[in-house]
């Protein structure tokens, strides 16, 4: 053979270098385990006194609105251009950001009442001057800092209680929506303060039953802040109506309900970690006294813990604030590790029944299995995170940052601290000690037998465990022993497949119906007096929208194409669909149809006539340091009335677009612009963000996944889950909002995390055919994938007792991320596996050996030849100071004693199931030979430096088609170093004679040689001589 013979795929190299790295920390923690428990807990528990500087970012348009943003950038053109105004001359129309106010809906108690009642109408005034009675420091009233225009305080809808217009429509006199006002001359538009309206023919006000009164304050009074927290106070607490049912707000009600919300359902985290701890303590139960792992499990939970702790406290020493998105992060992180707790858990107990290795050994072999799932899994989620970082959205940030940390530790806490405690927990066990009282214990037939009752052998007797995963629970055997069956049936298996292409066609009807956005009422508890404000207001004062067109030049109005211009701007504005086209506020058209224009004297006639008669119109006009140059104006558009969120956006993107296409330097603006930039921004940034985390997802499956099938797999895996969220989301009522975009960048690793588990035990299964391979995995996954994913949703679970969006949103998204995911792992990855997975290729005569060796006079071999093994036999699990050689046509199922112990397993003749004891090349070594599957032959000390063992071919009748007749010679060194080039030399040089000599004399030259021949009828003959260092052992 040549050197294509034992040519490996790149990433069997890639493997066998982590799980080496992984072997070697593991041992090295196995021998010093308390500097690796007490470091973390003093390191994370000091961090956490960063917890004392917590600061809470509470400004909702930092948080939830997209940053940079052109609506940002307009508004901040607007404030400079135009000064506030309220304090003299207030006008709704021209408000640059939201108002100062504070706010109340009055409804009538009884049914039959209406607003118009004398007893609602004089109670509803009684209220308005205790309110405007409130005195703030220095003695100041409402009056004293309130909006005003022409001199009196602006209350929007006090004017609908007073004795004359109740007069006014008791005599029929007033109409609805507008209503031209007698005493001013001015058209009222009744709808925005007046609502559940009655009308006669006509549109003639009967009554209403809804009454929206404003308090509008003076922006940047240094007592406004103070009045509307005293409003607040007043409203919650000392408010006492007979007649009318009131709800309230104020400009920093919203700020206020995130922080209440936040710290409200605080302790539910507490009953979450109870939660986990009972489950993860339920299924870690099984075993007996001794070989029970639930104080283990406590440790798991721990490490999350610290890390959690940890995390927040470092980032508050770096003064970062905290938001209340942020509150779902712990509950997030308690099921990453518990998670990893069961994969690690799991692979220990595939070691329960070597008891040749050392604690030490048996933890290094334990993270050699685990580490690079564990790995896979901390690494996707905080590559997830990490690009979330870069999300246009402030909470996506914070969340990603706080979490990532978050991610960081729990891993570092989980190889540290909880690989520590189970290097204590493996000295404690294979020492039979009490898992509660850590003394020395019996096992319970020998209890039973020294006359003590069956109740106390019970609960004080165990054992060392004989056999693999002894110490498992019924929870954990459960998965392993079910799921493999459903590959075994084609009928299930199409079953399986059509239930999945019917679930993606469903996921992806709900796709196209996802709704977009975050309702200001979804950030709050359902119970908050804001909640019922906000609802009340949406539904019965939708808001109608004063666009203003912006000129933010100079430009010379008194020119008629500048007029026109304006006018085609305003024109085109008004046949909008959403604008109402009755309505005309523009100082440009009013001053040129007014008595006062002169194109001559432009600025003359305005100063000097028009805006004297019509003050209101100062607020849309900016003149420069001499008065006499107008700088800047605007006129102003108004919509209908807009329920949803999502119309009003698409309105303001009309809008912008009529004023970019115009000549005039303009642009269109609404405070509210602010807000509905969400809608704009939150499809293409979420695209952006989940894509490129799915992207980061692939890279990582190239490195520890780099089958070209199984990435393609992996990737469709990720993309059917997402889809499936996505249309779930919808029949769920779930928007899509910078909040769902955090779940979802959250989704992306989790959906990683399970599938991987299934095709990287895919990979390294031993069976022949596919249905048996992806058996093979769903037995080693199953368990960890199936507890993992339970103990995530019983962390989570308690916040359905959560009444705040954020928090039941969470739930519901990690529900659906849970569900699909371990769905997608245990059922549809295997069964498409079992259809088109990658195969074992039977070795051929040309191929049949495939050897790594090492250094240090150490052999790592694996040497398998004409087996169902291909070149990546038990690599994973490779240790020096020992060779594994098989010899197989079959299924070799029990791979857990190959590399666990400091020796190897030899199996010869193809069995198709093999369970042979550890040990080759050792003392106390094992050989397996002769007959078919179910018998295996043990060879106890046969196997021992300076002897050598040849096994002769068995009979043909003895043997199946596919058996390897084999000659073998085992010839021990010590101090030992074959080399991999000086093997493929002997193998091409030496002949059959050689070898014949050999298998008389042995070897005494310390180096390997391997021989494949031919006897008559083409059947191959292997000789083997493989010398090992035994300097360890002798």
């Amino acid at each position: 053979m040549g050197q294509e013979c034992c040519k490996t795929p790149w990433y069997l190299h890639v493997k066998r270098l982590t799980t080496r790295v992984f072997r070697q920390y593991g041992e090295f923690v196995g021998h010093h385990p308390v500097p690796f428990i007490v470091l973390p807990i003093l390191v994370f528990g000091s961090l956490g006194a960063g917890v004392l500087l917590l600061q809470v970012e509470d400004d909702t348009e930092k948080l939830y609105f997209p940053k940079d943003s052109r609506a940002f950038g307009e508004r901040d053109k607007v404030v400079a251009l135009f000064p506030d105004r309220n304090r003299d001359n207030y006008n709704m129309y021209a408000q640059n950001i939201y108002e100062e106010e504070g706010v109340f809906i009055f409804q009538p108690k009884n049914e039959t009442d209406s607003i118009f009642s004398p007893a609602v109408a004089a109670e509803i005034h009684r209220v308005i001057n205790m309110v405007t009675s409130f005195k703030v420091s220095g003695g100041l009233r409402y009056d004293e800092f309130c909006a005003r225009y022409n001199g009196s305080c602006i209350i929007t809808g006090m004017d609908y209680v007073t004795p004359r217009f109740l007069a006014l429509v008791a005599a029929g006199k007033v109409t609805y929506p507008l209503w031209a006002d007698p005493a001013t001359g001015q058209t009222r538009d009744l709808s925005l303060d007046l609502a559940k309206v009655t009308t006669l023919e006509g549109g003639i006000l009967k009554e209403a039953r809804m009454l929206k009164t404003n308090f509008i304050l003076t922006r940047n009074h240094p007592h406004s802040v103070q009045w509307q927290f005293m409003f607040l106070e007043f409203a919650q607490n000392y408010l006492e109506t007979n007649f009318t049912s009131v709800s309230y707000k104020m400009l920093y009600s919203l700020a206020e309900e995130l922080d209440k919300a936040t710290k409200g359902d605080l302790f539910l985290f507490g009953l979450a970690i109870m939660l986990v701890v009972v489950y993860a303590w339920l299924v870690t139960m099984g075993g007996d006294a001794v070989s029970t792992r639930a104080m283990l499990a406590l440790a798991g939970v721990l490490a999350a813990s610290l890390s959690i702790v940890g995390s927040v406290g470092l980032l508050c020493l770096c003064g970062f604030k905290f938001s209340n998105i942020v509150g779902i992060m712990p509950y997030l992180i308690i099921g990453i590790g518990v998670d990893d707790m069961f994969l690690i858990m799991s692979s220990w107990s595939d070691l329960t029944h070597d008891h040749v290795m050392h604690v030490p050994q048996r933890v290094g072999a334990t993270l050699a299995l685990a580490g690079v799932g564990i790995t896979v899994t901390s690494l996707t989620d905080l590559l997830a995170f990490l690009i979330g970082g870069n999300s246009v959205f402030y909470c996506v940030q914070s969340f990603c940052l706080y979490t990532g940390i978050a991610v960081l530790f729990c891993y570092i806490s989980n190889v540290t601290l909880f690989v520590g405690c189970l290097s204590l927990h493996g000295r404690r066990v294979f020492s039979a000690r009490h898992f509660i009282t850590c003394r020395p214990t019996k096992p319970r037939d020998q209890l039973v037998r020294e006359g003590r009752s069956r109740i106390y052998a019970i609960f004080v007797g165990g054992s060392v465990p004989k056999a693999n995963r002894d110490d498992e629970s019924l929870f954990e055997q459960l998965p392993r022993r079910l799921l493999p069956k459903v590959i075994e049936s084609p009928v299930i298996r199409i079953f399986v497949l059509l239930g999945f292409a019917c679930f993606l066609g469903f996921s992806l009807y709900g796709v196209v119906n996802l709704k977009q956005g975050l309702q200001p009422q979804n950030l709050i508890s359902t119970k908050s007096y804001l909640h019922r404000y906000i609802t009340l207001k949406e539904h019965h004062f939708p808001d109608r929208l004063p666009v203003g067109f912006v000129i933010e030049k100079e430009v010379n109005y008194s020119s008629a194409a500048v007029q026109n211009l304006v006018r085609r701007l305003l024109s085109s504005a008004a046949k909008d669909p959403d604008t109402d086209d009755r309505f005309e506020r523009c100082w440009l058209m009013s001053y040129v149809n007014s008595s006062f224009y002169s194109e001559v004297n432009f600025t003359g006639g305005l100063l000097g006539g028009f805006l004297r008669a019509n003050p209101t119109f100062w607020t849309d006009l900016t003149f420069d340091v001499s008065g006499q140059r107008i700088v800047a104006s605007r006129c102003y558009a108004m919509s209908v009335a807009i329920r949803d969120q999502y119309a009003q956006a698409e309105l303001m993107t009309r809008m912008r677009n009529l004023a970019d296409g115009s000549p005039l330097p303009v642009f269109a603006f609404h405070y509210s612009f602010v807000t509905f930039e969400q809608y704009l921004s939150i499809l293409p940034a979420t695209v952006k963000t989940v894509g490129l985390a799915v992207v980061a997802m692939v890279i990582v499956c190239l490195i520890f996944l780099p089958h070209p099938l199984m990435v393609v797999l992996v990737t469709l895996n990720i993309l059917m889950i997402l889809c499936g969220i996505f249309g779930f989301m919808a029949y769920w009522d779930i928007t899509l909002s910078a909040v769902t975009m955090i779940l979802l960048i959250m989704s992306v690793g989790f959906s990683v995390d399970f599938s991987a588990h299934v095709c990287t035990a895919y990979l390294m299964s031993n069976a022949v055919t596919r249905v048996a391979r992806a058996q093979d995995a769903i037995t080693h996954a199953a368990s960890p994938i199936f507890n993992g994913g339970i103990s995530s949703l019983v962390g989570v679970v308690i916040l359905l007792a959560s009444d705040t969006y954020i928090f039941t949103t969470f739930f519901k998204i990690m529900f659906l991320v849970i569900l699909f995911g371990v769905l997608n792992a245990v059922f549809f990855m295997p069964v498409v596996l079992s259809l088109i997975g990658p195969e074992n290729r039977p070795l051929s005569k040309e191929d049949a050996l495939v050897a790594y060796g090492s250094k240090e006079n150490r052999v790592n071999a694996c040497i398998a030849v004409n087996g169902a093994t291909d070149h990546r036999v038990g690599d994973e699990k490779l240790l020096t100071d020992h060779t594994d050689l098989m010899f197989q046509a079959g299924d070799y199922k029990d791979k857990t004693g190959i590399f666990e112990a400091p020796g190897g397993r030899l199996v010869l003749n193809g069995a198709v199931h093999v369970d042979a004891s550890d040990g080759l090349l050792i003392p106390n070594g094992t050989v397996s030979k002769g007959h078919p599957a179910t018998e295996t032959h043990s060879v106890k000390n046969g196997i021992i430096p300076g002897k050598h063992v040849s096994v002769s071919p068995h009979k043909k009748k003895d043997m199946e088609e596919d058996w390897l007749d084999t000659d073998v010679l085992l010839n021990h060194s010590l101090n030992a170093s074959p080399q991999k080039d000086d093997r493929d030399d002997e193998i091409d040089d030496d002949t059959d004679d050689d070898v014949d000599d050999d298998l008389e004399n042995g070897i005494d030259d310390g180096r390997s040689s391997v021989t494949i021949a031919s006897e008559p009828g083409g059947r191959p003959v292997v000789r083997l001589t493989v010398p090992n260092s035994f300097n360890r052992y002798a």
